[in-house]
């Protein structure tokens, strides 16, 4: 499924990278967002802020100074006009994720909506070129359901999926980065919790691919039996075998509702499951945290632990979109399973006519 979709997303590698750009930039513009708030506040709050002088600051690093030579500058107007005025640029800089979440968001549906179609052509112009036996009869109703439910599926399983995977893991690896810029102990002990909840969300995701898959294949006799009945009317009613028919279609719906409740239950398990391990973190967290600022040598000042927290705060919904993203990919596997088994079977020979 791999390689599949690889093969099929490759013709858009520049639109995939707009879309990863534009979802970097979203990412920085929330982290500065939330970052810039408990340092302002402390200055804000502190006491004396008016005669702060410019160059005097107790940073370290280059973002800290240029943080606090900018809060210097608004707050040498009075703290009111200083917090009117970092409220303002506050609004501008979340304004700005805003826009490069929706330019990330529109260039993803471009590319699905793009390679949708390549799916559906190429699987039009294979039905074309099928042995006559393949199209006639039962196998109607797998054809039709490959070209209309599996790419369907593949679309909201595999390509939408795959498009939450890929900003979950930059936003989570851009906030990951700042969480040891903040505070390297606190954030290897979060990263030391990290395998129980891949352990969990795996066990769950495990039999999603084959559960999907067979809920397909009956879908697909669902389809056939169907095609079969209106295209046989006529000979079932002259054989009085309306209740067989009735009673096989109920069968296979029955079997088939079965499937999509055992598939869902585990994907919609994926959600809470990694949120309450999620919360089970941040309750370490707040205790190792705590400890860290009160015994002084974990050089992790007050506030500095509020910024830490938020951090971890916007870290946790893309880590539990991350493995619900997961799951459903595993879903979106037997789709494309179909789909590639359908353009890869033999075709009908070429008869030269005229000879």
């Amino acid at each position: 499924m791999k390689s599949f979709t690889a093969r099929w997303l490759k013709p858009y590698f520049g639109g995939i990278a707009l879309f990863v750009f534009c979802t970097i930039l979203a990412v920085l513009f929330t982290m500065a967002t939330a970052l810039s708030v408990a340092d302002f506040l402390r200055l804000l709050f502190e006491g004396n802020t008016t005669s702060l002088p410019i160059a005097t600051t107790t940073a370290v690093t280059p973002i800290e100074k240029a943080e606090e030579a900018l809060y210097s500058r608004l707050l040498q107007n009075g703290p009111q006009t200083a917090l009117w005025l970092f409220s303002l640029l506050l609004l501008v800089v979340y304004g700005a994720k805003n826009v490069f979440s929706y330019l990330a968001a529109v260039k993803s549906s471009v590319v699905r909506a793009q390679v949708v179609a390549d799916l559906r052509k190429s699987l039009h112009n294979k039905y074309l070129h099928l042995p006559v036996s393949r199209t006639d009869g039962q196998s109607k109703g797998d054809l039709l359901s490959r070209i209309s439910n599996d790419v369907a599926e593949y679309e909201m399983s595999t390509l939408v999926s795959l498009q939450q995977i890929v900003s979950s893991i930059v936003a989570i690896l851009l906030y990951i980065v700042m969480l040891f810029y903040l505070s390297t102990k606190l954030t290897l002990a979060v990263l030391a919790m990290l395998p129980i909840v891949v352990f969990v969300i795996s066990g769950l995701s495990h039999k999603l691919k084959r559960q999907s898959l067979k809920a397909q294949n009956i879908h697909a006799d669902m389809l056939s039996m169907v095609s079969e009945t209106l295209s046989g009317a006529k000979e079932i009613r002259s054989y009085v075998s309306e209740d067989y028919c009735q009673k096989r279609f109920f069968s296979l719906d029955q079997s088939y509702r079965r499937e999509r409740v055992n598939m869902f239950r585990r994907i919609y398990a994926a959600s809470p499951v990694s949120d309450t391990l999620g919360n089970c973190i941040v309750a370490a967290i707040l205790l190792f945290g705590a400890y860290l600022v009160f015994d002084g040598t974990g050089g992790l000042s007050a506030e500095l632990f509020i910024s830490y927290l938020m951090m971890v705060v916007l870290l946790l919904p893309p880590s539990k979109e991350l493995t619900t993203a997961i799951a459903t990919l595993k879903k979106g596997a037997a789709c494309a399973d179909r789909v590639e088994a359908m353009l890869l079977e033999p075709e009908d020979a070429q008869i030269s006519v005229g000879t």
